[in-house]
This record gives structure tokens, sequence and C-alpha cells, in this order.
């Protein structure tokens, strides 16, 4: 069997955020000779420690599954963390007939004093093992949202693996704003409608940052 990309997840293990980060990938084949090498960005700009990104990196040709990768990650230190005033609520979820879909909606809400802009919001799809599935994200509509303002998202996994879906988990940022953390609401007494994922599952090591890697 064959793959054409290769997915996964980065945890912020740094005591500061990172922003900027990007993943190469080389493959080699079972001689150990280099077939392929590309490279991708994570999806969110910004990590703060102890959250975690998704990423997926396409190659130009279909390699056996069977074949060798090795990653290197990259990364900016953050000059500043973006300040938490945007709170995520999961509306439905539910999967396809045929099990080629899995689709979320919800909403986000603007709990700053100014305009969000460009907001996104990211999601990492599992399976019962906490193996990562796919990646992906979409903006609100709009996807800019007013001081005390909501607007709704759907955000959607198109794959035949969609059927294996057990838990997601998502996060929210704009240019100018982050996720309000659970720790956050439950001290301003808000109701918290989401509960992430947690990190579980075998990692790899890079300095800080541990990457979760599998093979779509």
């Amino acid at each position: 069997t064959y793959s054409s990309s290769i997915g996964g997840e980065i945890l912020n293990n740094f005591t500061y955020p990172i922003e900027s980060v990007r993943i190469a990938a080389s493959v080699y084949d079972k001689n150990n000779v280099l077939i392929a090498t590309s490279d991708s960005s994570t999806i969110d700009n910004q990590i703060k420690p102890g959250e975690k990104s998704g990423f997926s990196i396409s190659l130009s040709d279909k390699v056996p599954k069977s074949s060798r990768y090795v990653l290197t990650s990259t990364f900016e230190e953050s000059e500043e963390t973006k300040p938490e005033f945007l709170k995520l609520n999961i509306g439905k979820s539910s999967k396809g007939s045929l099990g080629l879909d899995y689709k979320v909606v919800g909403e986000v809400t603007n709990s700053g004093q100014d305009d969000a802009t460009s907001v996104t919001v990211s999601g990492i799809f599992y399976d019962k093992n906490h193996n990562v599935l796919d990646t992906d994200y979409t903006y609100t509509k709009p996807d800019t949202i007013g001081p005390g303002q909501k607007a709704p998202f759907e955000l959607s996994m198109f794959s035949s693996d969609a059927k294996k879906v057990k838990s997601i988990g998502l996060n929210v940022q704009s240019d100018e704003y982050s996720m309000i953390s659970s720790k956050r609401l439950n001290s301003i007494n808000k109701e918290w409608n989401f509960k992430l994922s947690n990190y579980q599952g075998i990692t790899n090591e890079n300095r800080k940052l541990k990457e979760k890697i599998n093979q779509w």
C-alpha cells in the first residue's frame, strides 16, 4: 500500500509560546535511499506551552507505507502571548451515512474589547487509540467577530477514515486573541462547553517539541 502524506501533531513542551513552526520530512525506502522530501507548517501559528497543533505534509509522489521517514522541526519564540478572549462552544457533531465524512459545528464568541480578525478554528481528528487520523481548519462566518459578538463555524473531515473518529481536539485563534482555557473559564465562572482531548500515545521528541505522526 502507498501513502501521499504524513500527518500528526506537535506538542509545545517549552515554558514560552512558539510560532511559525515548520516540519520537514525526509522519506527513505527499504534500502535507505532518499525518495522524497517535503515540508509544511502547523495549522495554528502560535502554540502556547502545553498546547498542541496538527500538521499535514503532502508528498509529490505516493510512497510505500513501509517507508522510513525522519522529521525535523524549526520554530520561533513568540514575542508575546495572545490574550485569551475567544470562547469555543461546540454544537452537534455527526458522521456521514457512508462513513466518508465527519462534521462538527459550533460558535466562537469574542469576549475581548476589540475586533477579532481572521478567526480560525483548527481540529485534530483521533481514532480510539488517540492516533491522528486527519487535521484541518476553517474560518468562522464571518471571520471577523466584534466585541461581545459570536460567529458560527463548520469543520469537516472527508476521508475513508472518518468512520474511525472517536474524539476531536479543537482550538481557535485570531490575529489578536487566543482561546479561553478551561482554567480561565473556571476562574471567571463561565461555562466550559468542550473538553479538549488529552495528549496520549507514542511521541518522538525533537528538542522539547514532541511530534506524533501517522501516514495517511
